[in-house]
């Protein structure tokens, strides 16, 4: 009697090891909205190009749109997108400059509407993108307000690292150039483009 019990607790244990040791079941959305699973989760770790332009729209909208009340919670959102490396430096530049209390003394609210978000370069690293938009500010809660308008150029580096619990996506930023421009430079170079075309 004690000698199956002791069998049928090596044999759930061991049952336990084994699942517990299997890679999740992932569902992953197509293109076009057809859920895929993928059992083999290791296997099929690929970041799709949808993937990369979302999360980097993702991180620019938390780190470049402003709102007063929000400001803490979208800029952390923002830091837990990037490189530890590149978030530190970030996380010193905007102490040193009192960027947040700053924000929130202005009590304005600050939109971006991407014109332009491309994949530039990949590298087995990760990605390159360029990014053009156009931000509009106003004071927070103030809808009659004429908006102020500028344009905004920037190249954005994102690299690939393993999925897991803090990074689903299997992506961080690396690097983050961005400058504020006059409106009729994002016009400009629309133009230009579609010239070429």
């Amino acid at each position: 009697m004690l000698f199956a019990l002791i069998g049928i607790i090596v044999i759930m244990a061991v049952a336990y090891v084994r699942v517990a040791a299997r890679p999740p079941l992932v569902i992953r959305v197509d293109e076009i909205g057809n859920a895929q699973p993928i059992a083999d989760y290791y296997a099929n770790n690929a970041v799709l190009d949808v993937e990369v332009n979302a999360f980097a729209k993702n991180f620019v909208k938390s780190i470049v749109e402003v709102n007063s009340y929000t400001i803490t919670k979208d800029l952390a959102r923002g830091l837990n997108m990037m490189t530890r490396q590149f978030r530190d430096a970030h996380r010193k530049k905007l102490q040193e400059g009192q960027y947040i209390s700053k924000i929130k003394k202005a009590k304005i609210q600050r939109e971006m509407e991407i014109d332009r978000l491309a994949i530039t370069a990949r590298t087995q690293e990760g990605y390159e993108l360029d990014l053009r938009g156009i931000l509009s500010t106003r004071p927070l809660g103030d809808t009659s307000s004429p908006k102020d308008r500028r344009g905004l150029m920037g190249q954005l580096y994102i690299v690939r690292v393993p999925r897991g619990e803090y990074t689903p996506h299997g992506l961080l930023v690396s690097n983050f150039h961005w400058r504020e421009v006059p409106l009729d430079e994002i016009v400009k170079t629309d133009e230009i483009e579609s010239f070429k075309e």
